[in-house]
């Protein structure tokens, strides 16, 4: 006859490390208790050691926390000076530099509340479990821009967030909204809308379809996803707002509809593989530093009559000697041309 295993509070995962680099194989450790995982519970297996003669740091880290049944909440586990269990400078030396070792975070159905702080600074989660009580997902995502997160999953029976079809991103459910994605997600058909940060830092992202349900698309919704190489802006999006694609070094193709209107501040700062860029008729401004630092972009076709407005700094440190192809007969770009430094305008 099977005998499911007995309820567990917390178990950890706490591997040694010389200079950063895990040695020998890691330990499990099962904590004892109910209630709240605290500071105080985990401190002593996060170490920190320095020899001055050599250089070296070594010391323990925990790659891994799966809560259980019996842990009902999570406390401000990583927050350093402002930890409720932090009582030296050492401490919070220690609580920081292993911050980045977490790669495996699972918080069961047991779970309805997580401090604010609770994971700060932990970015190289690459495995997130979020389990059916949580209401507020504030704490996990708050200021947490998780590089190479691979694998997301909510419980099914989470009614406010879900990740509907194996999406691999963490979805609000009541609008529809995806608010966490993943190196690994796609986003399904009923999604309407990409919000703030959506996929900030999704580093291993190389390409991702957006669907013409999302009408929205937030700020630094993709801002530094490395590998990105192009992408297709649904119809009915009227705006890229700000930072929306900033840093995407990666990109070389972007289509945008004619239902974009305006174009937003550092929209596609350091798109530094982009060398061209076709601009619908529809937009009527691009804000500051729209194409800042686009070292690579070579040719601009605005296909608008009446130039679009911008800001003296939209085209800041790009290419000298590009073109600029603009429809016969167009007036305002002028401005344009005294912002392109050495540049032709050609009228098609």
């Amino acid at each position: 006859m099977f005998h499911p295993p007995p309820p567990f509070f917390v178990k950890l995962t706490v591997q040694e490390y010389l200079n950063d680099v895990p040695v020998g194989e890691p330990t499990e450790v099962e904590l004892q208790g109910s209630g709240e995982l605290t500071q105080c519970m985990i401190k002593s297996y996060l170490t920190l050691d320095y020899d001055p003669e050599t250089g070296e740091l070594s010391g323990a880290c925990i790659t891994s926390i799966v809560c259980g049944e019996l842990c009902t909440s999570i406390g401000d586990l990583y927050n350093g000076w402002g930890g409720s269990c932090v009582e030296s400078e050492d401490e919070v030396m220690r609580i920081e530099r292993a911050r980045p070792f977490l790669q495996t975070l699972i918080i069961p159905n047991s779970v309805s509340s997580i401090s604010g702080s609770a994971f700060d600074g932990c970015v190289e989660i690459k495995f997130l479990y979020i389990g059916s009580a949580i209401t507020n997902i504030n704490a996990v995502i708050r200021d947490i821009d998780y590089i190479g997160l691979s694998d997301v999953e909510v419980d099914a029976a989470n009614t406010v967030y879900d990740s509907r079809n194996n999406c691999n991103a963490i979805i609000e459910t009541a609008t529809n909204t995806l608010i966490k994605g993943s190196d690994a997600a796609f986003i399904p058909n009923d999604i309407t809308s990409i919000g703030n940060n959506a996929f900030f830092r999704c580093h291993g992202l190389s390409s991702i379809t957006i669907p013409d349900s999302v009408t929205s698309i937030g700020n630094s919704a993709f801002t530094s996803c490395y590998s990105l190489t192009s992408i297709t802006i649904p119809n009915g999006i009227t705006s890229i707002d700000n930072q929306t694609f900033s840093g995407c070094r990666s990109l070389t193709s972007v289509t945008i509809p004619n239902s974009v209107t305006s174009i937003g501040v550092q929209a596609f700062n350091g798109c530094t593989a982009m060398t061209s860029i076709n601009i619908p008729s529809g937009v009527t401004s691009i804000d500051s530093q729209g194409f800042v630092n686009c070292t690579s972009l070579s040719a601009i076709t605005s296909f608008a009559t009446t130039a679009p407005t911008i800001a003296n700094n939209t085209f800041m440190y790009i290419k000298t000697g590009g073109t600029l192809y603009v429809p016969q007969g167009s007036s305002g770009y002028d401005t344009w041309m005294n912002r392109l430094s050495g540049w032709t305008k050609v009228e098609q």
